[in-house]
């Protein structure tokens, strides 16, 4: 039986109790990683140098010795228009 608990893999919009942040800038990407817990989650956020975009990737891992039944939901609000429209 599940807990009901959730909070966001990075520190915003959600955040949870213990938890545990660390967040890595470099050229090319934005790695943020947090742990709750025995939970711990790593989002990559890599810029598309050669155009408009970004790529994400979300990675779990359960530290514990209890195998997890977590369910995962993504949101992404896209923008179709040029910068000039805003």
């Amino acid at each position: 039986s599940g807990t009901g608990d959730w909070w966001s893999a990075t520190a915003e919009p959600k955040r949870a109790i213990h938890e545990e942040v660390r967040t890595l800038f470099s050229d090319d990407k934005a790695s943020f990683v947090k742990s709750v817990g025995s939970l711990r989650s790593e989002v990559e956020c890599i810029v598309i140098s050669e155009g408009n975009g970004e790529g994400r990737r979300v990675t779990l891992y359960n530290d514990g010795p209890v195998d997890r039944h977590i369910e995962v939901t993504s949101f992404a609000e896209l923008v179709l228009g040029s910068e000039a429209s805003d």
